[in-house]
């Protein structure tokens, strides 16, 4: 099973040197410019590696606002099990109080690709980030995601998984 891992473009928060996660005042920073161009840039990339069996994003819209141009790039997903799906392990590593996602104010279902995942209200105007209690939480979650991938297709697929992102989720 190989697993991409694509971080999201840049973000207004990153653009100001700060990582949203922990420090900036924003929770919910929206891409730059630039991080849209990016992620048309990384779409373009991403089709020439071939086809994939899963697409899972992150809830936090910055990392939605990435995936979008590979999805609608025109690409066949062979042999796929499932739409793309939001996935809420893979939000980013969050340490402050809980927060309401700014994508539930965006409309999710407007996307139309978009499967939510079961840890998620079937309501995504009721999507909220929780904090990680602690930086042993946050591994321990990322053991579970590494696990779910492991079991994911048999020895024999090739099974290729793109997961649109956060940069500390990826190290």
């Amino acid at each position: 099973h190989r697993v991409i891992l694509v971080r999201h473009g840049e973000s207004t928060a990153n653009e100001r040197l700060m990582t949203s996660g922990e420090a900036a005042t924003d929770p919910e920073p929206a891409l730059t410019a630039r991080g849209y161009a990016q992620a048309r840039e990384t779409a373009a990339h991403l089709a020439r590696l071939g086809p994939c069996v899963t697409v899972e994003v992150s809830p936090i819209m910055r990392a939605v606002d990435t995936a979008e141009p590979f999805l609608s790039f025109g690409l066949v997903l062979e042999k796929r099990p499932a739409p793309p799906m939001i996935r809420y392990d893979l939000r980013e590593y969050y340490t402050k109080d809980a927060v309401v996602l700014r994508g539930a104010s965006v409309a999710y279902p407007g996307f139309g690709w978009v499967l939510p995942d079961p840890e998620l209200a079937a309501d995504p105007t009721q999507w909220t980030r929780t904090p990680d209690a602690t930086p042993a939480h946050f591994a321990a979650r990322v053991a579970r995601l590494l696990d779910r991938w492991k079991r994911t297709g048999s020895a024999d697929d090739r099974v290729q998984t793109i997961a649109f992102t956060h940069s500390l989720l990826i190290r």
